[in-house]
């Protein structure tokens, strides 16, 4: 079955969506978890399960991986959050992209997380303007990043920013080197200085403002995956 997958590399597990579990008819296993993201907000996982990822098409290579997903509700909003058009790319005939219509908002079913990120890319990328995303091979096939300029989206799009942290339960605390520490008690007065100066800036120039905020405008595109079920998730 295919899956609409999101590669993020801050992510420090994988998820997926608990209605793919069903559709997939998925074992699964208890386990708490307890995901936070940007602003501190909060979800928890109750379960696992276990599958092996692979392209959506065997000619586009022969990668299987076994994966552990963590269960959630809902992992994003669907992606990207506003759809564009993209029939003034000039692509080379030999892209094979991982998924054709990553122009097109639809849901997200998982995310692969930092565990995997680095081992699914490829040496291959190029980028076919200067204001335009990045297009990078995986094992997957090709995939989209970065920034859409406003003459290439077709409405404007809304920065989805993934990032998520995972406390599980009975967790200790990190050691804390005292003379490391010492050294970071008036770090706080340095960076207050750093952040008015940088405002004044802004305020005297709105240019060099508008040219700092740019990398916000980006949107993250997801790509399709083929997920099929562990033995050992299923017996």
């Amino acid at each position: 079955m295919l899956a609409r997958a999101l590669l993020d590399s801050c992510s420090q597990y994988c998820f997926v969506t608990s209605d793919f579990c069903r559709r997939m008819n998925l074992k699964e296993f208890p386990n708490h978890l307890t995901v936070k993201g940007i602003g501190g907000s909060a979800s928890v996982s109750q379960r696992t399960v276990s599958g092996t990822v692979s392209p959506r098409f065997a000619s586009i290579s022969n990668s299987e991986k076994a994966m552990h997903f963590n269960v959630l509700p809902k992992l994003t909003t669907p992606l990207p959050c506003e759809g564009f058009d993209v029939s003034r790319w000039n692509l080379p005939d030999r892209i094979v992209l991982a998924d054709p219509e990553f122009y097109q908002t639809s849901d997200i079913d998982m995310i692969i997380g930092a565990e995997y990120y680095l081992d699914l890319l490829q040496e291959e990328r190029f980028r076919p303007s200067e204001d335009g995303p990045t297009f990078q091979n995986t094992v997957f096939g090709w995939i989209v990043s970065g920034r859409i300029s406003k003459a290439t989206a077709s409405v404007q799009v809304t920065a989805t920013t993934l990032c998520s942290t995972a406390e599980p339960q009975g967790r200790e605390p990190l050691p804390r080197k005292q003379s490391i520490v010492a050294q970071l008690r008036d770090s706080r007065k340095s960076a207050e200085r750093i952040f008015m100066s940088l405002e004044r800036r802004f305020a005297a120039s709105p240019q060099l403002k508008k040219q700092h905020l740019r990398p916000l405008e980006s949107i993250s595109i997801p790509r399709w995956v083929r997920f099929a079920k562990d033995s050992i998730s299923t017996q």
